[in-house]
């Protein structure tokens, strides 16, 4: 009698390796023909049949090995399966995965919080830069449609001065002489004709005085032609505008708000960098011609001209 039969069937993998081994026997199969139809190694269906998890393969791995045996020597495969405790076989791996140095769950948890942190940090980082950026052209933007907190003192100062420049654009009247050449003659022929009587010398006053007259009022009747004005720029202003006038050596030749129906006139050094907040308001005259403002009369944005030197 054998007594080794009972003992090694003591485990689920033992029970099942024995009912295939007996199965095999009964169809007069070898190990050998069993892993050729399989494509096994002989070992491992010799390990099978004796109980054993063949290099300690996976759960997975076992049942499937074990329907593919049951079917060959036309056992009901769920029956063995329904002898392989799941739990059983879970705690071998785990403990066959702890015996050569690590387990299967720390790693993969380690791996996972490392994705996690690093995902987190791209997502930071991005906002992050999203955010500067859109800080910084809002600063720009600003910058541009806004005068800063030194010009708003410039402008509030020039509302509550006089404008100095309109001293350049007073015109002049030309004082009004009659003309001397004309009367000395006249005076000097009614002095020297003492022997002329006096219905000859009357004649000569009254026309004498008469031309005076008439010098004198077509002096006083034309129009005083105002001093043109020699500066390079000379703007007029049709509505409130802040001005911003660069010349060459940059010097700024002028930062403020013009009011409406204003006058601006400027010189140095070409060519000029100007910066209009309300362009669509602003004539310019450059050097006595007046500048093309047409493409800036529909845009209510901040404008930015070069006059260059002709």
């Amino acid at each position: 009698m054998n007594t080794d039969t009972p003992k090694e069937r003591e485990t689920p993998l033992a029970e099942i390796g024995y009912r295939l081994s007996e199965a095999r026997k009964a169809l007069n199969l070898s190990q050998r023909s069993v892993a050729e139809q399989l494509r096994l190694k002989v070992s491992t269906v010799r390990e099978l049949e004796d109980g054993l998890n063949p290099l300690d393969l996976a759960p997975t791995f076992i049942k499937g090995y074990i329907r593919s045996y049951a079917k060959l020597v036309q056992v009901p495969e769920d029956e063995l399966i329904a002898l392989l405790p799941k739990s059983n076989v879970e705690k071998n791996i785990v403990e066959t995965n702890r015996i050569k140095g690590f387990t299967l769950g720390k790693p993969r948890k380690k791996i996972d919080r490392w994705l996690t942190l690093f995902t987190w940090l791209i997502l930071f980082v991005v906002l992050g830069l999203t955010g500067a950026w859109w800080w910084e052209n809002h600063k720009a933007q600003q910058n541009d449609l806004a005068p800063s907190s030194g010009e708003q003192n410039q402008i509030l100062l020039s509302t509550n001065q006089p404008d100095t420049t309109s001293s350049n654009t007073t015109t002049s009247q030309p004082s009004v002489n009659p003309d001397s050449t004309n009367s000395a003659p006249a005076a000097n022929n009614a002095g020297q004709a003492p022997a002329q009587s006096v219905q000859n010398v009357a004649p000569t006053l009254e026309e004498a005085v008469a031309a005076q007259v008439a010098e004198a009022e077509a002096a006083t009747g034309t129009t005083a032609q105002p001093v043109q004005d020699t500066n390079d720029i000379y703007m007029t202003f049709t509505q409130d505008c802040w001005v911003e006038v660069i010349d060459a050596r940059g010097q700024n030749l002028y930062s403020g708000l013009q009011r409406k129906d204003g006058k601006l006139s400027l010189s140095g050094q070409a060519p000029y960098r100007v910066k209009l907040g309300a362009p669509a308001g602003v004539e310019i005259s450059y050097k006595g011609k007046p500048v093309d403002m047409s493409p800036y009369k529909s845009s209510s944005r901040t404008a930015r001209l070069t006059l260059a030197a002709e």
